[in-house]
């Protein structure tokens, strides 16, 4: 089993029914999943206010419920750390609506320019 792989079943899916649940992402929770995701970021996240990070995922979640996608990812835009990230965007849908959407990795990336 790769690192990654373990960190996601050790620190991410405990998250996942929480979210579903409440229909938001936390601070706290958005700190792990950027650090599972990519450590470079998470200093760009930590300047999002916990208010903030629960509005905007909460209207990505909101969006994702209702089919829009695109509107999804371009929501968690507006987070720091992730206005240029649609990779980490991806990661954040990835445990909301786990299994059904995927983490967008670098190969997909260039194929959903478009999204963004």
């Amino acid at each position: 089993m790769s690192k990654k792989y373990q960190i996601w079943e050790e620190q991410i899916d405990p998250l996942i029914d929480n979210i579903k649940a409440r229909g938001y992402v936390t601070f706290y929770e958005l700190m792990k999943i950027g650090a599972w995701k990519a450590a470079l970021p998470l200093a760009y996240l930590t300047l999002n206010a916990p208010q903030v990070v629960e509005e905007i995922t909460e209207e990505a979640i909101k969006r994702g419920r209702e089919g829009d996608v695109s509107g999804a990812i371009g929501v968690l835009g507006k987070l720091e750390g992730m206005k240029s990230s649609l990779k980490m965007r991806s990661a954040v849908l990835a445990v909301a609506f786990y299994p059904d959407f995927p983490v967008i990795d670098r190969f997909a990336f260039k194929s959903t320019k478009a999204i963004v």
